[in-house]
């Protein structure tokens, strides 16, 4: 399956092989990123390793539980960050962004899109009206409608663009608001996997979350 939007793109995040507890926030200074861009709770350091009472042991035990390796603290410090930029205002929420996050990135394991490691998928990406909307509303520039591949190549840029799909694409719609993750799968990749008859990704997609959100709602609050 090619990339057809961002949140394709951006799922796929870098595997750090950092193992300490601080997020490097240093971005490439190629990106040329404002600093009054419209990302500032997403670029101020997570301060405390919890959010919305999941903590980054919770991400992590999330993550095993669907089978993948298990990630370090500083990849579960960004997903929290993640989900207070994109706005996320419930575990449950939180539960489903984690799920297709998993199933996109492999585990949030892989940085390219397997498919793109054989062709050429820049022509793909450029034409995305997504593409032009993120870099304005994120940094304020055109810099991804010329570059696009920093979303797969630079980790902090790829969890920008992961957030702001789903709070903008995806979280908008009523029934993910109410908690109907098929909704989600529907925004992401509805064409291929809700109407064209290939239902067994959007099961998987779906058996991820479910485990994910046993996890998540073992918490105490």
């Amino acid at each position: 399956m090619l990339i057809k939007n961002y949140l394709e793109i951006i799922a796929n995040i870098a595997n750090t092989n950092k193992h300490n507890d601080t997020i490097n926030e240093n971005t490439d200074d190629s990106i040329n990123v404002p600093e009054n861009n419209n990302n500032e709770t997403y670029n101020k350091p997570v301060e405390a390793n919890s959010y919305l009472g999941l903590t980054t042991s919770i991400i992590q035990k999330a993550v095993s539980s669907c089978e993948y390796p298990k990630i370090d603290t500083v990849k579960a410090k960004r997903f929290l960050k993640a989900v207070k930029f994109a706005d996320i205002e419930s575990k449950q929420e939180a539960a489903m962004f984690l799920a297709q996050l998993l199933w996109e990135s492999n585990g949030l394991q892989s940085k390219d899109e397997y498919q793109c490691s054989q062709r050429d998928c820049s022509e793909i990406y450029s034409q995305s009206s997504d593409i032009p909307e993120a870099s304005e509303y994120l940094y304020g520039n055109s810099k991804l409608l010329y570059t696009p591949e920093l979303v797969s190549k630079n980790e902090d840029i790829a969890w920008d663009v992961s957030s702001w799909y789903w709070k903008t694409k995806v979280r908008a719609l009523p029934e993910v608001k109410i908690g109907l993750f098929g909704s989600t799968t529907k925004a992401i990749n509805g064409y291929l996997e809700c109407y064209s008859g290939n239902y067994d990704k959007a099961k998987r997609r779906f058996e991820l979350y479910v485990k994910v959100l046993k996890v998540i709602n073992a918490v105490i609050l």
